[in-house]
C-alpha cells in the first residue's frame, strides 16, 4: 500500500548529530496541518521553532528559518521469515520552497528511493539479496542532504 505522506505532523521533529552521537526531539507544534499546509514558509510564524527547543536543551547561535518541504511515498512490509520491517521512500520531491532562500522548486522527484530496513538483524536476509543486483547498497541517505543539493546545485 502506498500512501502520501502528510506535510505536517502535529509534533515537529528535529534530528541533528554531534560526533557519532545521533539525537531526535519531539516538540509540539504551535500549528496543525491544514493550517501549515497552506502557509508561505517565509511566515513569520514559522519563525521562532528555536525558542521551542531550548527547553530540551538544543540551543542555537542564530533563529532557525524553514528552508523547503520534502514530500514522498513511503510503502511499508514485513519481511514474513525474520519480520523486520521494511520502509520505501519514492517519489521525493520539493513541493515548496522559503521563496526568501530559495527562489525556485525543482518540479521532479530525485532519481533515488530510499529503503530502509529496521530492526535488529545484522545482515540482510536472503529475501532481500536481488536488492543488491539492482544496485541497491548499505549506505546513509539523508532525503533533506539529497534535495539541498538538488536545489542549490541547478539554481
Amino acid at each position: 500500500m502506498s500512501t502520501r505522506r502528510p506535510h505536517w505532523i502535529p509534533y515537529s521533529l528535529v534530528k541533528f548529530r554531534r560526533g557519532g552521537t545521533r539525537r531526535k526531539i519531539h516538540v509540539r507544534a504551535p500549528f496543525q496541518g491544514p493550517h501549515l499546509d497552506q502557509m508561505d514558509l517565509a511566515s513569520p510564524e514559522l519563525c521562532g521553532i528555536e525558542r521551542l527547543l531550548a527547553p530540551q536543551g538544543v540551543m542555537f547561535n542564530e533563529a532557525l528559518h524553514p528552508l523547503f518541504c520534502i514530500s514522498y511515498r513511503r510503502s511499508r512490509f514485513i519481511e514474513p521469515a525474520t519480520r523486520l520491517r521494511i520502509c520505501v521512500d519514492y517519489d521525493i520531491s520539493v513541493p515548496r520552497t522559503n521563496p526568501r532562500m530559495l527562489p525556485r522548486i525543482h518540479p521532479h522527484p530525485l532519481d533515488e528511493a530510499v529503503v530502509e530496513v529496521k530492526g535488529s538483524a545484522d545482515t540482510l536476509p536472503a529475501t532481500l539479496h536481488p536488492l543488491t543486483a539492482m544496485g541497491c547498497r548499505k549506505q546513509s541517505f539523508s532525503k533533506y542532504l539529497a534535495c539541498f543539493n538538488r536545489l542549490t546545485q541547478e539554481s
